[in-house]
């Protein structure tokens, strides 16, 4: 057996080669821990990029996805908007071209009535008959004296036809017409008329 220093000895040895031991097996668990660490973290980082580039990736195709449907829509509103333009260009046209056809019909109208109401005048004109000349004629053939400057009307003396002439004034008054007058007073029509129409005036 050995003796007590020898064993004190060995037991300080054993600790010293337990200890040392012991420091290698930690430094290779640190060293063992820290390559874990770090594939972990690398792991953890490329799951991330990974990850990332994936919702990166999805929010671009959204993106591009409505970008399209905005284009659409606006290349639509372009293709409507030109559409309504020519539509409105063609309406202008015609409107144009009606108001001119409305122009031309509405100056042959008045020409056509311009025409018409000349000719409507040249035939009353010849129309007028030899009776209504005659009428228009009989009191310019009354008015004309007969001969003596004492002689009035329908070889009346001018103091007759002046009793005859406020006779016939006062029967109109009164309401009389002038075929009546003629009959009661024995003169003409044209007489009585004209008697009353020179003392109107």
């Amino acid at each position: 057996m050995p003796s007590g220093k020898e064993s004190g000895i060995n037991k300080e040895a054993a600790k010293e080669e337990i200890k040392g031991l012991m420091e290698e097996e930690m430094q290779t668990v640190r060293s063992q821990m820290q390559d874990k660490m770090d594939e972990t973290s690398e792991d953890a980082l490329e799951k991330a990029e990974r990850s990332l580039e994936r919702l990166t990736n999805e929010k671009i195709m959204a993106v591009s996805e409505y970008s399209d449907t905005v284009l659409q829509e606006i290349h639509k509103n372009h293709e409507e908007a030109m559409f309504l333009y020519d539509m409105l260009n063609n309406k202008h046209a015609n409107i144009k071209d009606t108001v001119s056809k409305m122009d031309k019909a509405v100056k042959a109208a008045e020409d056509k009535a311009k025409v018409k109401a000349e000719e409507n005048v040249k035939t009353q004109k010849e129309n007028v008959t030899e009776e209504q000349l005659t009428e228009v004629q009989e009191p310019a053939e009354t008015i004309e004296p007969s001969g003596s400057p004492e002689i009035g009307f329908m070889g009346e003396t001018a103091e007759e036809g002046q009793n005859n002439n406020e006779k016939i004034l006062e029967m109109h008054r009164q309401g009389k017409s002038t075929v009546a007058i003629a009959k009661e007073l024995g003169l003409g029509v044209g007489e009585v008329k004209l008697v009353i129409d020179l003392y109107k005036a």
